[in-house]
C-alpha cells in the first residue's frame, strides 16, 4: 500500500460517496463506499463502487462527550480513573487545549480503567454547577467516583498543558498498572 497523495481539484469538481459506512478499531479505520460522479477527478475507468479504503485511526473516539447528568455519574461509575474537561464552544483556551487534551485521550485511554471526559458547562451545566466550575477549562480527576488529587492538584484552571501532561502521564500509568493486574487475576 503506497502513501496516499493529496491533490488540489478545481472548485468545479464534484464527488458525491454514498452508502458510506464506517468500521473502527483503535488501530485502522476502514470506510465503505459508493462513488456517484460529475466531473470527479476520480471518475476514470476505476470502478470505486464499494471499494473499503483504511485511514488512521479517528481520534474523536478517544473522547467520551458528556450530555447529560446521567451520563456523567455512570460513567464515573463504571470507569475506575476519569479525567474530565470542563469547556465550553465560546472558550480561546479550551479550543487551544482540545487536540492535546485528544491526544493524551488517544495515547492512555483503557476501556473501564482510563477515560478521557469532555463536559460542555453550557449543554451540561448542572455537572458544571455540581462541581463548582467557574472558569474554563477547568479539568478534573476521578478515581473511583470520587474527586482526586492528581500530582497535588485537585483542578487544574486554564489551559496549563504542562501540568494536565502530567497528570495524564500519572493516570495513565495507574491504569496501566490496574489493567495489567485484572488481566494477570483473570488468567
Amino acid at each position: 500500500m503506497g502513501t496516499p497523495h493529496a491533490k488540489r481539484f478545481p472548485s468545479s469538481t464534484r464527488c458525491l460517496i454514498t452508502d458510506l459506512s464506517q468500521t473502527s478499531r483503535r488501530s485502522n479505520t476502514a470506510f465503505r463506499f459508493t462513488l456517484l460522479a460529475s466531473n470527479c477527478p476520480f471518475s476514470d475507468d476505476t470502478d470505486y463502487t464499494d471499494k473499503t479504503i483504511h485511514s488512521p485511526p479517528i481520534m474523536a473516539d478517544a473522547v467520551n462527550h458528556i450530555s447529560s447528568h446521567s451520563d456523567f455519574d455512570k460513567l464515573l461509575s463504571t470507569t475506575r480513573y476519569v479525567i474530565v474537561d470542563f469547556y465550553a464552544d465560546w472558550c480561546g483556551p479550551c479550543k487551544m487545549i482540545a487536540p492535546h487534551f485528544l491526544k493524551m485521550a488517544t495515547t492512555y485511554s483503557i476501556p473501564g480503567f482510563l477515560v478521557f471526559a469532555k463536559v460542555n458547562v453550557d449543554n451540561v451545566g448542572s455537572v458544571a454547577q455540581k462541581y463548582g466550575i467557574t472558569a474554563m477549562p477547568t479539568f478534573m480527576f476521578f478515581k473511583e467516583g470520587k474527586q482526586v488529587a492528581v500530582n497535588g492538584n485537585v483542578t487544574i484552571q486554564g489551559a496549563n498543558l504542562p501540568t494536565l501532561t502530567q497528570a495524564a502521564e500519572k493516570m495513565g500509568k495507574l491504569a496501566k498498572e490496574k489493567a495489567a493486574a485484572a488481566a494477570a487475576g483473570s488468567s
